[in-house]
């Protein structure tokens, strides 16, 4: 195993984060700061909170590796924010593009116990989801295997998505080095966004990668 982080030393996050700074994309609600993340107790806390900032009502934090990586495996251990219009993720992307990318854990507030998992390429993608009862109040296990072989998602070590036809999406840089991203996001469109005074909390227990990936058919 190559560890990543498993967040026992208080403060910001180490040396193996980029904490992104500026307004979110798209149609995004939040700015990201360096101040939305902090590590105690031994947890990673990413919090969003309302306030305004560069024109935005809310503030989050975006998280990037600085290791790019190609192939392992990929798993975070978490507790979600509840707040309908909020997006976590935990994903890779190639060189921060979005014609590619692996959405190992997406969490949509408005569909609060619904996780998913997504695979990016181009304009086509390939998604699953599953329920869990408490997404909030419990840490869980979401996770990647990712070899030359294909992918494999899990929630909980329960299989979620799988994809082994490489041939389709070689093109869009699968099988070239991305970066690990945790991402806090607040999004307009049909979600409620609560609009008094809040902070919810995105807690990441642990980041690990691991060098080899078993594959599984």
């Amino acid at each position: 195993m190559i560890l990543i982080n498993e967040f026992w030393t208080p403060g910001k996050p180490n040396k193996n984060w980029t904490l992104k700074i500026g307004n979110g994309l798209n149609d995004e609600f939040q700015y990201h700061t360096d101040r939305n993340s902090k590590v105690n107790n031994g947890v990673l806390t990413v919090t969003i909170k309302k306030e305004n900032i560069n024109g935005k009502n809310y503030t989050s934090s975006r998280l990037i590796s600085n290791r790019n990586f190609t192939y392992g495996t990929f798993e975070i251990k978490a507790k979600l924010p509840k707040l309908n219009g909020s997006i976590v993720g935990f994903l890779l992307i190639s060189n921060e593009s979005t014609d590619c990318k692996l959405n190992i854990l997406k969490h949509v507030g408005s569909n609060s116990s619904i996780i998913h998992a997504v695979l990016h390429y181009g304009k086509n993608s390939k998604n699953s989801s599953i329920f869990i009862n408490d997404p909030f109040t419990s840490f869980h296990i979401y996770k990647l295997n990712w070899n030359s072989k294909g992918l494999l998602f899990y929630v909980d070590d329960n299989e979620l998505l799988s994809y082994n036809n490489y041939d389709i999406i070689s093109e869009h840089s699968l099988k070239t080095s991305m970066n690990i991203v945790l991402n806090t996001v607040v999004k307009g469109g049909s979600d409620f966004i609560e609009d008094s005074s809040f902070q919810a909390k995105f807690i990441v227990d642990y980041v690990r990668y691991y060098e080899n990936s078993i594959w599984v058919p």
